[in-house]
C-alpha cells in the first residue's frame, strides 16, 4: 500500500514537472511568433527598419521549436489518449505558424531592401530636380554659359543622374527574387517612369541652357563693331587707290595709312580672340547656333584678309611714290657705273692676247669671265631697278625716263660686244691651245728620235746592220707625217690673231721646229744611204 501510495506521488510529480515544462515551452514559442509577427507589421523607416529586422530574424532560434515539440512528446507519453489529440492540434498549428513565419521572414526582409534602395532612388532623383531648379533660377544671374558648365559637372558619368540608374538596376534585381505575384515586383515599373520624366527634364533643361543667346551677346556685340570697322577702313583705303597722290597730300595720305595698318594688327589680335571664344561656345551652344556663328566669322575673317591685300597694296604705291625719284638716281648711277665698268674690261681683254703664254692666257680669261658674270648680275639688279622706277612713271618726268632709256640702250651695245669680244678670244685661245697640243707632239716626237737615233748608230754585225737599215726607213716615214705636222704649225702661228709680240713668238718657234725637222729628214736621208751603201 504505502509502496503503491509512493508510486502514485511520484507519477503525478514527474506529471506535473512535465505539464510545467511543456507549458514554458509553448509560452516561450508563442512569445517568439508574436514578436516575430508584429515585426512583420511594423512600420516606420525601411533603413532603420532593415538592419533590426535582419539582426532578428536572423536569431529565430529553432531550439526554441525543438524544445517545445520535446516537451510535447514526453507530456503525450502521460496523457491519456482523448487529451493527446488536443494537445496535437495545438503543437501543429504552433508548428505551422513557425514554419509560415520562416518562410514569410524572408520575403519581408527582401521588401525592407527594396524600400531602401527605393528610398535611395527617389534621393537621388530629388537631388538631380533640385539641382535643375537651381540652375533655372540662377540663370538669369550667372548665364547660360556659367550654368551649362557647372550643369555638366552635375551631371556627368559619375553623377547622382547615373547614380539612379545603379539603384534602379539593384531594385529590378531585388525584385526579381520576390514571387511573381507580389505586387512589390513591379516597383521598377514605377522607377523607370519616374527616370524617363528626369532623363526628359535634364534634357530639355541642357537644350534650354544650350538655345539661351546671352552667351552670344559679347561676342556678336565685338563681331559687328570689327565688321563696321572693316568697312570703313575698306572704303578709306579704296578712295586713296582711286585719288592721284602728289607731294602736297603724300604726307597726309601716309599716315592715315599708317593708322589703318595699327589698326590692322590690333584688330588681329581681335579676330585671335573671336576664334578662340567660338571654340569655347560651339562648346557650350546648339550645333545650329555654333554653324551659325562660324559662318559669320568665317566670313569676317575673309573680309580682314582682303583689308589686309588692299592696304598692302595702298602702301606699295605710297612707297613706290616716295622713293620714284630715288629709285632714278640709283638708277641713273647704277647705269653710268656699269658703262663704265664694261668699257673698261672690254679694254682689259684685249690684253689677254698680248700675254706671253697659253696658261696666263687662260687664267686673264677666267679672271675675264667672272668680271663680266659680275656685271651682268648688278645689270639684272639694275634692271630690276628701272621697273620699279617705271611703277611711278606718273611722279617722273618724261625727260629723266628717256634719259634711263638711252643709257640701258648705251649698256645693252656694250654687253653685246663683250659678248662678242669674249667669244672672239675663246676662239682664239682653242686655236693657241691646239697649236701647243700639235707643238707638243712635234717637240717629244723629235726628242724621242734623238735618243733612239743614237742607240741604233752603234751596230757590231752584218745582222744588226740590216736591223738598224731598216729602223732607219721607219724613222724617215714618221719624221715626213711630223713634217706635215710642222709645216701645219707654221700656217697656224700665222692665222692665230694673237698680238704683234706673240703673233711673232709663235711664228719663230713653229720655224725654228719646222727647221729641227728638215735637219732629222736631212739627217735620216744620209745615214740610210750611207749604210745601204
Amino acid at each position: 500500500m504505502v509502496k503503491t501510495t509512493g508510486d502514485w506521488k511520484k507519477h503525478v510529480e514527474t506529471n506535473s514537472r512535465l505539464m510545467k515544462k511543456f507549458e514554458e515551452s509553448r509560452a516561450e514559442l508563442e512569445k517568439v511568433l508574436q514578436m516575430a509577427r508584429e515585426g512583420l507589421q511594423e512600420k516606420g523607416d525601411p533603413e532603420d527598419l532593415l538592419p533590426k529586422h535582419t539582426e532578428f530574424y536572423s536569431q529565430l532560434d529553432q531550439r526554441v521549436l525543438n524544445a517545445f515539440l520535446k516537451a510535447c512528446d514526453e507530456l503525450t507519453d502521460i496523457l491519456p489518449e482523448r487529451e493527446q489529440r488536443g494537445l496535437q492540434d495545438a503543437v501543429r498549428a504552433l508548428h505551422k505558424q513557425w514554419k509560415d513565419l520562416q518562410a514569410e521572414a524572408p520575403y519581408h526582409l527582401l521588401h525592407l531592401k527594396i524600400d531602401v534602395e527605393k528610398k535611395k532612388f527617389l534621393a537621388c532623383v530629388e537631388e538631380c530636380r533640385t539641382e535643375l531648379d537651381r540652375e533655372t533660377k540662377l540663370l538669369p544671374q550667372e548665364g547660360s554659359e556659367e550654368i551649362i558648365k557647372e550643369h555638366r559637372i552635375f551631371f556627368s558619368d559619375k553623377g547622382p543622374h547615373h547614380l539612379c540608374e545603379k539603384r534602379l538596376q539593384l531594385i529590378e534585381e531585388l525584385c526579381l527574387k520576390l514571387p511573381v505575384r507580389d505586387p512589390v515586383r513591379d516597383t521598377p515599373d514605377a522607377c523607370h517612369a519616374t527616370l524617363r520624366e528626369l532623363r526628359a527634364a535634364i534634357q530639355s533643361t541642357a537644350e534650354q541652357l544650350k538655345d539661351n543667346p546671352d552667351k552670344w551677346q559679347d561676342y556678336a556685340s565685338r563681331i559687328s563693331e570689327f565688321s563696321s570697322w572693316i568697312t570703313a577702313k575698306e572704303t578709306h583705303l579704296k578712295g586713296i587707290k582711286s585719288e592721284a597722290i602728289d607731294s602736297a597730300n603724300h604726307g597726309a595720305v601716309t599716315q592715315a595709312v599708317q593708322e589703318i595698318r595699327t589698326g590692322v594688327t590690333q584688330k588681329g589680335e581681335t579676330l585671335s580672340w573671336l576664334k578662340s571664344r567660338l571654340k569655347v561656345l560651339t562648346e557650350v551652344s546648339s550645333e545650329k547656333e555654333a554653324q551659325k556663328q562660324g559662318d559669320e566669322l568665317a566670313k569676317l575673317s575673309s573680309s580682314f584678309k582682303a583689308l589686309v591685300t588692299l592696304l598692302s597694296e595702298v602702301e606699295k604705291m605710297l612707297s613706290n611714290f616716295g622713293d620714284c625719284v630715288q629709285y632714278k638716281e640709283i638708277v641713273k648711277s647704277s647705269l653710268e657705273e656699269l658703262i663704265s665698268g664694261s668699257e673698261e674690261v672690254q679694254e682689259q681683254a684685249e690684253k689677254i692676247l698680248d700675254t706671253e703664254n697659253l696658261f696666263e692666257a687662260q687664267q686673264l680669261l677666267l679672271h675675264h669671265q667672272q668680271k663680266t658674270k659680275r656685271i651682268s648680275a648688278k645689270k639684272r639688279d639694275v634692271q630690276q631697278q628701272i621697273t620699279q622706277a617705271a611703277q611711278g612713271e606718273g611722279a617722273l618726268p618724261g625727260q629723266v625716263q628717256e634719259e634711263l632709256r638711252k643709257l640701258e640702250s648705251t649698256l645693252d651695245g656694250l654687253e653685246r660686244s663683250r659678248e662678242k669680244q669674249e667669244r672672239r678670244i675663246q676662239v682664239t685661245l682653242r686655236k693657241w691651245e691646239r697649236f701647243e697640243t700639235n707643238k707638243e707632239t712635234v717637240v717629244r716626237y723629235l726628242f724621242q728620235t734623238g735618243s733612239s737615233h743614237e742607240r741604233f748608230l752603234s751596230f757590231s754585225s752584218l745582222e744588226s746592220l740590216s736591223s738598224e737599215l731598216e729602223q732607219t726607213k721607219e724613222f724617215s716615214k714618221r719624221t715626213e707625217g711630223i713634217a706635215v705636222q710642222a709645216e701645219n704649225l707654221v700656217k697656224e702661228a700665222a692665222e692665230i690673231p694673237l698680238g704683234p709680240k706673240n703673233k711673232q713668238l709663235l711664228q719663230q718657234q713653229a720655224k725654228s721646229i719646222k727647221d729641227q725637222v728638215k735637219k732629222l729628214e736631212d739627217t735620216l736621208e744620209e745615214e740610210y744611204v750611207l749604210d745601204k751603201s
